[in-house]
């Protein structure tokens, strides 16, 4: 029985995160797929999230439920019918491409080491219990028992956080009550790693060697899966469950990947692509959105000043568009944004477009915590040594960017860097500078980009870029070094200078969180067994109280009960009653504070409270006293009472 589960998740996975989006990027390409296998892998993946979230919700419009063999049925059709077109559109023997002579040791130790830092901080927490997730599971238990999609009536959720939990559940018959969701996590935020991996060597393969290329690519990758690696937003997000973040961290870098690519092989295909997924980016989570849409902007305006500047002021004539504006509009592109536009005013209108979740979102800020943060709170979110060195990567991408403009032959010779055309560095350069630059003022000053975001969620997005920019900065100090003829001691030296604080930094969150005894799982469990008692034993109109400020893993009473996102109501933490604009409700923390006071009785009438459960020897007291209420419920972590009087 055990094997024959595992053997429906892996087919299960296979056919949700891979099959589909594989099948249609081999149909698209052809012949001619660039990608190699580890790209065609990473975005074969983000296509079929892409796919199965944009099937889904067309099902569901038209009207099919969302059981087992409609998912089967409609990806397996659509993968079965891009592997007809592939097969139908040969028209000449596949290309071979020459294996490139590559020493992928170093690739596979850092990746296996990521995954292990990973593992080790998340096993001890494999049953779900924390707040975010467990809202989101509320959403993805609605797909699984009514085999629907839910229409959420507010803008904080949206639908492509959800379709790929539900489905992979409908099919496995496995519940949020498990592993599953972190393990789908877990593979998210191991391919956002590979992403940035790949797009790291595919922009320093526009300037350098592909020797150094890969050298960069592989320190980014060490940057961003080895240090500072359960850090916001790395494996601490996984058992967050901050859905959203880590699908934008994967989404981002593989859509710039793909443009890259698209530039590099005057590839419409692959630019379409690129544009695909950023329609999917748009129903997946509208902060990754909205700062995409910034950071292609902040590329779009450095790119047009370094083109401007170059052509005309250092009159360098030899500058041309027309391959990147023939690779990213023409036909292919257009039709393929036309897609999207359909369906987000036909299919399905993303939660979040309407006046007032935009307004939120875009003007001066209007909250202290979107006020921006300190130079401290920035280089304490990125990372004290990666922020270090994307500021040297910054420096070095200005000093070759001025270099090359003076044509300095040595420079080239020293950094190994390729007979490039012109535009080829400016892409380079803008993409980073760019990327970095405006996730950098949204977090320091977003009231000059008119954001009006929390700015600690913003800044977890710097992690990215920089990660890319340390690579850089680690490569402008060693490579003058390691290509001439120093002494052992002194490139030994120089390279201990720079790898052991690394490791002291990037490392300290590791040290700081693991191990972890299992005290959250055992008070997790507990309070599953108190929701399950109350779904089994009350009814839809009799009204229950939570928790959320003492017991363990509260919001996923919710997904026991089913009886709205609201249900059960909660006790929160005391700041959040208290509000100098407009009056808060405080009812659910009289009821609990003071639930035989006058007051407190008043709002018992006035909410219709029958149940109420708490973390054992926590505000407990008053309700064992009281003749009013009596323990129907009790372990060692949560107790149920229940209200005798009406």
């Amino acid at each position: 029985m055990i094997l024959l589960d595992f053997i429906k998740i892996d087919l299960s996975l296979a056919l949700l995160l891979f099959i589909p989006g594989y099948s249609i990027l081999i149909a698209l390409t052809r012949n001619k797929n660039p990608l190699e296998l580890l790209g065609t892998i990473i975005v074969s993946t983000v296509m079929s999230l892409t796919i199965v979230n944009f099937v889904l919700m067309l099902i569901d419009k038209i009207g099919f439920d969302l059981s087992p063999v409609n998912i089967v049925l409609s990806i397996s059709t659509i993968s079965a019918l891009s592997l007809f077109f592939y097969g139908a559109l040969q028209n000449k023997k596949p290309i071979k491409k020459p294996i490139k002579k590559q020493n992928w040791l170093p690739f596979l130790i850092i990746t296996l080491f990521a995954i292990f830092l990973r593992l080790i901080y998340l096993i001890p927490k494999v049953i779900p219990h924390t707040t975010d997730l467990g809202h989101h599971m509320y959403w993805v238990n609605y797909i699984i028992k009514f085999q629907e999609l839910p229409i959420y009536g507010t803008p904080d959720v949206i639908i492509g956080e959800h379709i790929i939990f539900g489905a992979l559940s409908i099919l496995t018959g496995i519940g949020i009550f498990t592993a599953l969701p972190l393990m789908l996590l877990f593979i998210i935020n191991i391919f956002s790693l590979l992403a940035i991996f790949l797009l790291t060597e595919e922009l320093a393969s526009l300037i350098f060697k592909k020797k150094q290329s890969f050298f960069i690519a592989l320190v980014s990758l060490l940057s961003i899966g080895v240090l500072y690696s359960i850090a916001s937003p790395q494996a601490s997000y996984i058992n967050g469950g901050v859905i959203g973040n880590l699908m934008g961290g994967m989404f981002i870098p593989t859509i710039f990947y793909l443009f890259i690519k698209a530039f590099k092989n005057r590839d419409p295909i692959l630019a379409s692509i690129g544009i695909f997924l950023i329609g999917n980016l748009i129903y997946t989570h509208h902060l990754s959105a909205f700062i995409f849409i910034y950071s292609l902007l902040g590329f779009l305006v450095i790119f047009l000043i370094s083109f401007l500047l170059i052509k005309f002021y250092f009159k360098k004539n030899n500058l041309n568009l027309n391959p990147f504006l023939k690779t990213f509009f023409n036909l292919n592109t257009f039709l393929t944004g036309i897609l999207i536009l359909i369906w987000i005013f036909i299919i399905r209108i993303p939660s979040y477009l309407n006046v007032t979740a935009i307004d939120s979102a875009v003007g001066d800020p209007s909250k202290a915590t979107r006020f921006g943060l300190t130079i401290n709170n920035i280089i304490n979110s990125t990372g004290p040594w990666r922020f270090f060195y994307s500021l040297i990567g910054i420096a070095f991408l200005t000093f070759l960017f001025w270099k090359i403009i003076q044509k300095k032959t040595r420079i080239e010779k020293i950094y190994q860097i390729e007979k490039i055309k012109l535009i080829n560095f400016i892409i380079f350069f803008s993409l980073l500078i760019g990327w970095f630059g405006t996730i950098f003022i949204m977090s320091y000053k977003p009231n000059l980009l008119k954001v009006d975001i929390i700015s600690s969620r913003i800044v977890n997005y710097l992690t990215y870029s920089s990660a890319i920019l340390a690579a850089l900065g680690v490569y402008a100090i060693l490579c003058p070094i390691f290509s001439k003829n120093f002494s052992p001691l002194i490139k030994n030296t120089l390279f201990s200078l720079i790898f052991i604080p690394a490791i002291i930094s990037g490392l300290f969150d590791v040290s700081e969180n693991y191990p972890e005894t299992n005290t959250a799982f055992d008070k997790t469990i507990q309070t599953f067994k108190g929701s399950q008692y109350l779904a089994e034993k009350t009814t839809e109109k009799q009204k229950i109280l939570r928790d959320h400020v003492y017991l363990t893993g509260d919001t996923w009473i919710k997904n026991f009960l089913m009886r709205g996102y609201e249900e059960p109501i909660s006790r929160t933490f005391s700041k959040k009653y208290i509000d100098p604009i407009r009056d808060r409700e405080t009812c659910t923390r009289d009821m609990i504070d003071i639930p035989e006071s006058s007051i407190g009785k008043d709002c018992f009438k006035k909410t219709g409270v029958k149940f109420i459960i708490l973390r054992d020897n926590y505000d407990t007291l008053q309700f064992e006293k009281s003749d009013n209420f009596s323990k129907i419920f009790s372990t060692n972590e949560a107790v149920i009472f229940q209200r005798n009087y009406e």
